[in-house]
């Protein structure tokens, strides 16, 4: 699995972001059957908007093209975050479509809302 992150503060306000994820796999349904491809591509392209006194609000389309099956599912998520201390920011958002941008999750049941916690380091 490979994956690529970008960000881009367009100005002081707005921030794009991007993501590009493969994953190469073989999986079976329990270990007793035959092993299949199961390859997949993520694209994602989003946009925050720092609002005033420390909110920020993401909006984000994804696109998951599972290579073998031959299929795609695209789906959207948005969230707000508000920074708690210069180095954390907790947010809370939704997530409109069925899959993650967790590439080694391969139950598809992530559609609901989210409580992300963000610290650095």
């Amino acid at each position: 699995m490979v994956s690529l992150d970008g960000s881009y503060d367009v100005d002081r306000f707005w921030t794009v972001n991007g993501k590009l994820g493969y994953r190469s796999a073989e999986t079976a349904v329990d270990p007793a059957d035959t092993f299949a491809r199961n390859d997949a591509w993520l694209a994602v392209l989003g946009a925050r908007y720092h609002l005033v006194h420390d909110w920020d609000i993401l909006a984000e389309v994804r696109q998951l093209t599972l290579v073998d099956a031959g299929t795609q599912d695209r789906g959207a998520l948005v969230a707000a975050f508000k920074q708690v201390h210069p180095n954390m920011q907790i947010g809370l958002g939704y997530n409109f479509s069925q899959f993650s941008d967790d590439l080694t999750d391969l139950v598809y049941d992530d559609q609901g809302v989210f409580l992300n916690l963000v610290a650095k380091f």
